[in-house]
């Protein structure tokens, strides 16, 4: 397993560390399911939820196996726990415990590290009109009011969202417009999304295009 696991296989290693001369490493202090499932992906590539029926469960579980991937520098278990994570996510995210997942993805993770993050921000984005027609069941203020972080990448895909929609809209509105030469004088003319009538600005020549 030490092969698999680069953290344990420098802290086994005899005369190094104190884990070499005891022969031990203690992961008291992880999430033992999370442990299991780094064992577990260790030797199979792989790993299940177990014992986690309800989706809030299975949501959390998967939250706790990428801060244990991301604690011993698994970067392959962290991608595998987070495309885990969002079909999961998505599934609840109307559901009174959402906030509770977000604010233990942004207390297991470090700010730069945006896997989990990105999606429960993209999340909020996607479907903040229905979360704001909650009313006083709305807890959007509270949550970008407690979680800084939270708050700064909510506003990032926000403003990114914005953009491309303007971009969007430019492009469509430069599709429908067309140009062509006036028949007698040779002016360019431009037309909007309707074929009419158009002056040459050069001759006053009519034109149809």
């Amino acid at each position: 397993m030490c092969s698999q696991i680069p953290f344990f296989e420098k802290a086994c290693k005899e005369g190094v560390y104190k884990e070499g001369h005891e022969r031990l490493v203690d992961l008291s202090h992880d999430e033992y399911l999370a442990v299991n499932a780094m064992i577990q992906y260790a030797y199979t590539g792989d790993y299940e939820p177990r014992d986690h029926v309800n989706t809030y469960n299975r949501a959390l579980f998967h939250v706790q196996v990428y801060a244990i991937a991301s604690k011993y520098n698994l970067s392959d278990l962290q991608e595998v726990s987070s495309k885990r994570f969002e079909p999961v996510i998505k599934e609840g995210c109307y559901e009174r415990w959402f906030p509770d997942v977000i604010r233990a993805v942004y207390d297991s993770s470090f700010p730069r590290d945006h896997h989990l993050r990105d999606i429960v921000a993209n999340i909020m984005i996607e479907h903040q009109p229905a979360f704001a027609a909650k009313g006083e069941e709305n807890f959007m203020d509270e949550l970008l009011e407690e979680l800084g972080g939270f708050a700064r990448d909510c506003f990032a895909r926000l403003s990114k969202k914005v953009k491309d929609e303007q971009e969007g809209a430019s492009k469509d509105a430069a599709k429908m417009i067309r140009s062509a030469n006036c028949h007698l004088c040779g002016h360019q003319i431009f037309r909007g999304p309707f074929s009419r009538p158009h002056l040459c600005p050069g001759c006053g020549a009519t034109s149809y295009f």
